[in-house]
């Protein structure tokens, strides 16, 4: 059994080595010639997946603006009673 559980996994039989998971170009070049490489080791993420990190819409963003009202109902109540 391997420590991986996911996919894709690639195994060297040569040098008894593998990678678990997506990988960068150069990680893998180096695992396939048998030098040092990371097993877990993701490639950064894409532009489409940051723009999926940081959009606006859906359940997350929604309970954020609601977090954000909450915070700045707070906030000026607060300098409300400062001031």
């Amino acid at each position: 059994m391997n420590r991986c559980g996911g996919l894709p996994y690639f195994y060297n039989r040569k040098t008894h080595r593998a990678i678990c998971g997506a990988t960068t170009e150069d990680n893998f070049v180096k695992w396939a010639h048998g030098g040092d490489s990371e097993e877990f080791f993701s490639p950064p993420p894409t532009q489409e997946e940051l723009a999926v990190l940081y959009r606006v819409t859906g359940l997350n963003a929604r309970m954020n603006r609601r977090m954000d009202r909450v915070k700045n109902k707070g906030q000026s109540k607060m300098q409300g009673l400062s001031g």
